[in-house]
């Protein structure tokens, strides 16, 4: 279950915070502001890492590195 939902928001909504299934959309407008923070990605982190998944863990970790920054955080 963990690999298709991770597949899945790979492919429809990498780097923004969610995805909406239904409508295979992203979604950043939600508890974690408007900005487009990965949070899906950093919340799977943990969970792919005790799994085993390891590939899905290096992609996920790897974005984060490049691309994770708080700075578009508006107070």
């Amino acid at each position: 279950m963990m690999i298709h939902a991770w597949d899945n928001y790979k492919l429809y909504a990498w780097g923004k915070n969610e995805l909406r299934p239904i409508s295979k959309r992203p979604h950043s407008g939600s508890v974690f502001g408007a900005a487009d923070l990965g949070a899906s990605i950093v919340d799977g982190l943990d969970t792919l890492y005790i799994m085993g998944l390891n590939k899905e863990f290096d992609e996920g970790r790897d974005w984060i590195a490049r691309r994770f920054t708080l700075d578009n955080i508006v107070s």
